[in-house]
């Protein structure tokens, strides 16, 4: 958001192309609802999963790696990215 990268910038970066691979979808999609342009303002994480890859990973791993420690909008919320590959070790 600020044009400085960083860490934290780095470490949200990551966490869009993960969602980008686990879904299947663009970061920014224009030929839907303004609401939904975003793939990183979606939070239903488990309904935007790739039906190809549906049921076939844990739920809360899913939400760890990504909610909680890649795409906080706040980069002191975001995680190391140690921390990051320690939680995608338990898939």
């Amino acid at each position: 958001m600020t044009g400085q990268f960083t860490f934290r910038s780095d470490i949200y970066s990551f966490g869009v192309v993960l969602l980008e691979l686990i879904t299947r979808m663009k970061t920014i999609d224009s030929t839907k609802e303004r609401k939904d342009q975003n793939l990183v303002g979606w939070r239903n994480f488990p309904k935007m999963v790739d039906p190809l890859i549906q049921g076939q990973y844990p739920v809360r791993g899913l939400y760890q790696a990504l909610a909680a420690m890649c795409v906080q909008e706040q980069p002191n919320m975001r995680h190391v990215i140690s921390d990051v590959v320690l939680a995608l070790n338990f898939f």
